[in-house]
C-alpha cells in the first residue's frame, strides 16, 4: 500500500511535473518566474515560443520560429517547448517543432524526457513520431522510472508494447527496484501484465525490499494476475 501511494505521489508530482503540468500552470509560470530566453533574437524570445506552444498557437508558433525563437528554449523547470505541445495534444506544432531541430532527448530539472509525456499521456502517435525521430526508449527520471514504466501506470498496453518492441528494457527497474510488470500489477492492469510477461518480463523479479511479483498481486488481492503468473512459472512464495 505504501508503495501505491509512493507511486502516485510520483505520478502527481513528476511526470505530473509535465504530464499534468496545466495550461493554467503554465501560463503563471511564464508569467511569474519568467524562461530563458534566446540572446541571439531577442524580438522571438523564449517567453513568447512556449506561451504559443502551451496555447496551441500554431501560427503564432511558426512565426515565432521564423523569427529565430529557440526551439529547444525551457521554462525555469526545464520543460522544452516539444514537452509542453505534447503535454497537451498539440500533435502538428510536435511536427513542425521536430522538422525545425527540436531536441527530442533534452530533459526537464527531474530528467524527464518528451517521451515520457507521451507516454504518459497515452498519446501513441506521439510516442511513434519521438521514436521514429531518435527519442530514447530507456532514458530515466530522476527516479529511475523509464517511459515504459510511465506507459504501464495508467494502463496504456499499445504503447508499452511499441516501445518494447521498439527496445525499451522490459526488466528495468526505477531506484526503488521496481519493473514495469510490478508497477502493472500495482495497479491490477491484468491486460497489460500479460502482455508485459509474453514479452519476456521477469516473473521472479525482486524489488528493493525483496517483494516479488507475485506478492505485489497477492498483496493487492488481484487474483487474475496471479493465476497469471502461475501459468508464467513464477514461483509462489511461501507462507510462513
Amino acid at each position: 500500500m505504501k508503495k501505491l501511494l509512493l507511486w502516485l505521489l510520483i505520478l502527481a508530482m513528476s511526470i505530473s511535473l509535465i504530464a499534468v503540468f496545466s495550461l493554467y500552470g503554465c501560463r503563471k509560470a511564464l508569467e511569474e518566474e519568467g524562461v530563458e530566453e534566446s540572446k541571439e533574437k531577442p524580438e522571438a524570445t523564449a517567453q513568447e515560443l512556449l506561451k504559443a506552444c502551451s496555447e496551441g498557437n500554431l501560427e503564432e508558433v511558426k512565426g515565432l520560429l521564423e523569427k529565430g525563437a529557440d526551439v529547444d528554449a525551457k521554462d525555469n523547470d526545464g520543460m522544452t517547448a516539444l514537452m509542453l505541445v505534447l503535454d497537451n495534444g498539440h500533435t502538428e506544432i510536435a511536427e513542425i517543432l521536430i522538422e525545425n531541430g527540436a531536441d527530442v532527448n533534452a530533459k526537464t530539472n527531474k530528467d524527464a524526457t518528451a517521451l515520457m509525456v507521451a507516454a504518459w499521456r497515452g498519446y501513441i502517435e506521439m510516442v511513434k513520431m519521438l521514436i521514429e525521430n531518435t527519442a530514447d526508449v530507456n532514458a530515466k527520471d530522476i527516479d529511475g522510472k523509464t517511459a515504459l514504466a510511465l506507459a504501464v501506470a495508467p494502463g496504456y498496453t499499445e504503447i508499452a508494447e511499441l516501445l518494447i518492441e521498439k527496445g525499451a528494457d522490459v526488466d528495468a527497474k526505477d531506484n526503488d527496484g521496481m519493473t514495469a510488470l510490478m508497477v502493472t500489477v500495482l495497479f491490477n492492469h491484468t491486460d497489460t501484465a500479460g502482455m508485459l510477461i509474453e514479452k519476456g518480463a521477469d516473473v521472479d523479479a525482486k524489488d528493493n525490499d525483496g517483494m516479488t511479483v507475485w506478492m505485489y498481486a497477492a498483496t493487492g488481492g488481484h487474483t487474475e494476475i496471479v493465476s497469471l503468473l502461475r501459468k508464467a512459472g513464477a514461483i509462489e512464495p511461501a507462507i510462513n
